[in-house]
């Protein structure tokens, strides 16, 4: 009865959803496109039918996704893939970090019946794996109804998002159980899944995939090119993934650093179709200013006095995180729930994050155990912030070994992927 409210609702909003898409288009083009894989309609080369369908929703989720394809590349397995995302950029991660890995993207179609009907007739696929988070009722449904398993891949539920699920206690139950398996982030992950009603022996834990991380051979070159444009002795603290309200907090903390130190900022935000609007931000400040899209860090000698720079571009966050002696992940500083903190604790970056990162509780928690993270305060504000980063530029040797703690801890858990593609083997092999 929920699911057939929840159809007829979704039909309603259709024409809603596509305005918002034209909406949206304005400032990212790419919103206004290939609408109609987004019902169903695409038309999958033979090649890449009868394989993998992996979805995973936008540019964090298809990261996870990318260390799977690749290692499962890595290990001479040839089999189709194909691969869905809701959004633009999500779509353009795919392109970047799976070209070559023989994968065939198109947008996900939209969560109803007729659609996902379409959707599977072109595709065929062996096997369904969603990334994270990505329960959607009619295409567990018809998946099911096409005799398609169904993983559930990094399975991650905060408690919030479970407490959540509970007010509709009954119709959260029947999803978990079309899944033929959910392979858990952790414990408490496990546990709140087979709380909402997952078969206890269906969920399994292994671990984080974006522990897996692997950067590109050439990024230690190029964070030495982009180091030159700032002054190879100057500090470089990058500030990633900012989210609306969240980079007038941090211009604000950098007012006040400014006024006693030579420092360089890197702020770059979460969205593309942010860009143009926090480089107004950042003009406003009146500090001498470039961004990457401008390829100022081609002439050196013209920037060595750039004190903000606004990282403006999509695929390069190893770049701007390699670059930096301290790294802020936004999206922390209001309740929206943090980003990975994982990648720069990768490349042996001190992390600061702030007090909201109820999407991240594991991993913060397993950062800041090793004295390699700082979480801010509740009541945190610019000024509080302000201190905690000059107070670790003040010392290197410390947040050199936070970095190298963060590291090691990276390195410590990482093994999740192979773990992963051995028990979706083992659901294919069952069928």
């Amino acid at each position: 009865m929920i699911r057939r409210f929840y159809t007829c609702c979704f039909y309603l909003l259709l024409p809603v959803i596509f305005l918002r898409l034209w909406y949206k288009g304005r400032k990212l083009p790419a919103y206004r496109g290939r609408w109609l894989q987004r019902l169903g309609w695409v038309k999958i080369p033979k090649e890449y039918q009868h394989g993998l369908w992996i979805h995973a929703a936008s540019v964090g989720e298809t990261v996870a996704a990318s260390m799977l394809v690749k290692t499962l590349r890595e290990q001479g397995d040839k089999r189709p893939i194909v691969m869905t995302t809701m959004t633009p950029t999500g779509s353009e991660q795919v392109q970047r970090s799976l070209a070559g890995d023989e994968v065939y993207h198109v947008f996900v179609p939209y969560d109803l019946p007729c659609a996902v009907r379409r959707f599977l007739d072109s595709v065929q696929p062996k096997v369904l794996i969603l990334i994270e988070t990505e329960v959607w009722p009619n295409l567990l449904a018809e998946a099911k109804h096409y005799d398609i398993p169904c993983v559930l891949v990094n399975a991650r539920l905060s408690a919030r998002s479970a407490a959540g699920y509970q007010r509709l206690k009954g119709f959260s139950r029947w999803m978990m159980r079309q899944f033929d398996v959910i392979l858990a982030q952790t414990r408490a992950d496990a546990e709140r899944f087979i709380q909402l009603g997952a078969h206890s022996e269906r969920v399994k834990i292994c671990g984080n995939v974006k522990y897996d991380l692997s950067w590109p051979e050439n990024l230690a070159r190029d964070a030495a090119l982009l180091r030159r444009v700032f002054g190879e002795v100057r500090p470089v603290v990058t500030v990633a993934s900012t989210h609306k309200g969240e980079e007038e907090l941090i211009l604000r903390a950098f007012e006040i650093i400014w006024q006693t130190l030579d420092v360089v900022l890197v702020l770059v935000p979460r969205h593309p179709n942010r860009f143009a609007e926090v480089k107004k931000l950042c003009i406003k400040t009146g500090k001498a200013f470039a961004c990457r899209s401008d390829g100022d860090d081609n002439h050196p000698d013209q920037e060595q006095q750039v004190q903000l720079y606004l990282g403006d571009s999509m695929g390069e966050m190893g770049l701007y995180y390699q670059v930096a002696d301290i790294t802020v992940v936004a999206g922390s500083f209001q309740p929206i729930g943090g980003h990975n903190m994982l990648e720069p604790a990768s490349l042996g970056k001190a992390v600061i994050t702030g007090p909201h990162v109820f999407n991240f509780t594991q991993v913060a928690q397993l950062l800041a155990d090793a004295n390699a993270a700082i979480k801010l305060a509740e009541s945190s504000d610019s000024q509080h912030l302000a201190g905690c980063i000059m107070e670790l530029l003040s010392d290197p040797d410390t947040y050199t070994a936070m970095g190298e703690r963060g590291q090691a801890v990276v390195k410590k858990h990482q093994g999740a992927s192979l773990a992963t593609l051995d028990e979706i083997r083992k659901v294919m092999k069952s069928r």
